[in-house]
């Protein structure tokens, strides 16, 4: 995969929420079980790929049953947990998503001449990757150069 430039899109929340939400979600035994033996895998799967210097890019199936539109920073978590940095992650969930998605030229990184899309919260996550998804502490949210929600909006 390295050598071909492939992405690992691992979507670790896919399996995470099946699994932790179980039969009180209306999920067959079944698939609860395999779920949690596909989830040990899958992530053995990751921390090997990780090791490995296999580029990883940020993905959720947000938007399927038990993963939620606005809950997709939790697959942030679930990176830090088996082993990225808080810096790794959030290059998979930026710079590298950018580029596998082949648009690089315009976002991923801040800098001149980039869409200004940017999630700006009260602290620092590369102590602690959780304020991203904190509602609370997120202060303000930019796109193309513009506060679209938060309390930066409204100042």
């Amino acid at each position: 995969m390295y050598e071909q430039g492939i992405f690992m899109v691992p979507t670790l929340s896919a399996l995470a929420t099946t699994a932790d939400c179980g039969l009180p979600c209306g999920i067959p035994e079944s698939a609860v079980l395999k779920a949690r033996t596909m989830r040990a895998r899958h992530e053995a799967s990751f921390k090997r790929a990780h090791r490995s210097g296999i580029p990883i890019a940020f993905g959720t199936d947000a938007g399927t049953p038990f993963n939620h539109h606005g809950e997709n920073a939790q697959e942030l978590d679930r990176m830090v947990a088996l082993g990225m940095s808080q810096m790794e992650a959030i290059v998979a969930a930026t710079a590298s998503a950018a580029r596998l998605l082949g648009i690089e030229q315009l976002v991923g990184t801040i800098e001149v001449g980039k869409q200004a899309d940017l999630l700006i919260v009260d602290g620092n996550p590369l102590n602690k990757i959780s304020l991203l998804r904190d509602r609370d502490r997120i202060m303000g949210v930019m796109q193309a150069g513009r506060f679209v929600s938060g309390k930066l909006s409204h100042a």
